[in-house]
């Protein structure tokens, strides 16, 4: 397993249009001419360095197989070095079901249920979460809406938004009530 958004990501981010999409070509190239690419491997043993690292994971699918796969190996890796660094990987779940297929595989202590790949309301993420226990949420920035935010904060729920990269809209976002932000940085807006 190799820690990248997407092909096209990879592509643009190391320069490689020509390339095949394979293991060892992204393993081999310079994610924005300097940053060394990362497998699961490389990423459990970086999280038994360093204790303060906690990951959100981003597996894309949602198929059963395809859950059963990627978590199973998560699990397996962070088991051969030390146990514990599961407690700091937090799936991110994308409906009902698979939130129940990730807890089979291992108990995790926290998932966020994203809202991007599911139909939902206010009312019905709600429910889900009165009725699973889940109590992160993550959405486009966009989605968030104080009323929303003032009726999940009811349940203790605790929301973030991505991708925020303007510190005055990181503040006015944690300001409507939204708990975290994503961000790929933040710099202030005339910064050299």
């Amino acid at each position: 397993m190799i820690l990248n958004h997407d092909e096209d990501s990879w592509r643009s981010r190391a320069g490689v249009e020509d390339l095949p999409y394979t293991r060892e070509n992204y393993m081999n190239s310079r994610i924005c001419g300097k940053y060394t690419p990362m497998d699961l491997e490389a990423l459990i043993g970086l999280m038994a360095e360093h204790p303060d690292v906690y990951i959100v994971t981003d597996t894309k699918y949602k198929d059963r197989a395809s859950v059963i796969l990627e978590f199973t190996q998560i699990v397996n890796e962070a088991k051969k070095i030390d146990a514990s660094i599961l407690d700091r990987i937090i799936p991110q779940v994308y409906e009902e079901d698979m939130l129940w297929l990730v807890m089979e595989i291992h108990p995790f202590r926290s998932v966020i249920f994203t809202l991007y790949q599911t139909d939902w309301t206010p009312e019905s993420v709600y429910d889900f979460c009165y009725r699973s226990g889940c109590r992160y949420i993550t959405m486009w920035a966009s989605l968030a809406e104080p009323e929303t935010l003032a009726l999940w904060d009811t349940l203790g729920i605790r929301t973030a938004v991505h991708t925020v990269n303007d510190p005055d809209e990181a503040k006015a976002y944690f300001d409507m009530g939204v708990d975290m932000i994503y961000t790929d940085f933040l710099t202030p807006q005339n910064a050299a």
